[in-house]
């Protein structure tokens, strides 16, 4: 499957032309747009695309600079990407802004309108989505590794916790487990459990775990929830991915999972995954085990 890079690569002449029957522009504004959002003019300074362009930008018989009327057209053409939905910003690089929306987010939405992109199946988002997974290693002196761990869940007895199943990756059906997940990251969590029927579930923010903001270190179920364990009554494989992001993500099924486990789709998934890819400071753990019964 190509990268969005690639097929923008591929298809950039036809996006380009798509963009400006979209935004209706013309004449100076035409010829600006093209010229500055043009992957093989990025290097290049508006003097030098001004200046190229300048018997297209000076009117006959005026004393006019080609620079200067191809900063105020460009200047029109962010305004008008700003008008349709491209953030707002201000500064000599506003124009790189509304590049960089156009190449990530418009082109993506054009892209999916030619059928260039074919919506993931929640299978193939998954699986990229463990792609994501790189084993960190602490960077500083006393700092826990990242991991996601199941434990066996037992009652505590006097100062004593849980005990802990790092090393075993089985358990028998109706086994009580725990989850915890250890991070040096500080940020918002959210963990999803994949059946081994390929149901997935997000139990954080759920009513597992009412907080969704981890410290180093997170154990689910939260120990202000109303419930003390997790069940595992399904004979089979049972995956965990936890995803740690720096700011919350923007999107409402999180919010409707806090009042009940959302079973989750390919759409919640693969706009996830989304997200994920623009956010490099994520962190994405992942770990499994095996229900089994007695031999």
């Amino acid at each position: 499957m190509k990268t969005l890079t690639q097929l923008y690569d591929e298809y950039e002449g036809d996006f380009i032309d798509a963009m400006v029957n979209h935004f209706k522009l013309s004449g100076k504004k035409d010829l600006v747009f093209r010229s500055r959002f043009i992957k093989d003019n990025d290097g290049c300074l508006h003097q030098k695309l001004a200046q190229q362009s300048a018997k297209h930008l000076i009117d006959e018989e005026k004393s006019q600079d080609a620079a200067q009327i191809y900063r105020q057209q460009l200047a029109s053409i962010c305004a008008k990407l700003e008008e349709m939905g491209c953030p707002p910003s201000e500064g000599a690089d506003r124009w790189k802004n509304c590049r960089e929306w156009l190449r990530e987010e418009r082109f993506k939405q054009w892209a999916k309108e030619q059928g260039l992109i074919k919506p993931r199946t929640i299978e193939e988002c998954w699986n990229e989505l463990k792609t994501k997974v790189k084993i960190s290693q602490p960077t500083k002196a006393g700092e826990m590794q990242s991991e996601l761990i199941v434990e066996k869940w037992e009652p505590r007895l006097s100062d004593m916790a849980a005990r802990r199943n790092i090393k075993r990756q089985e358990f028998q059906p109706n086994s009580d487990l725990t989850y915890r997940v250890i991070s040096p990251k500080v940020g918002h969590l959210i963990l999803f459990e994949r059946e081994p029927n390929g149901t997935i579930v997000c139990l954080c923010p759920s009513e597992y775990s009412p907080s969704d903001y981890p410290g180093k270190e997170t154990v689910l179920p939260h120990p202000d929830s109303e419930y003390e364990s997790f069940g595992s009554d399904e004979l089979g494989w049972e995956q965990l991915i936890a995803v740690i992001t720096t700011e919350l993500p923007p999107f409402q099924w999180l919010e409707d999972s806090r009042k009940e486990a959302l079973e989750v789709n390919q759409d919640h998934l693969a706009g996830l995954l989304d997200y994920v890819n623009g956010q490099p400071n994520a962190e994405v753990l992942y770990t499994e085990y095996l229900v089994v019964a007695k031999a």
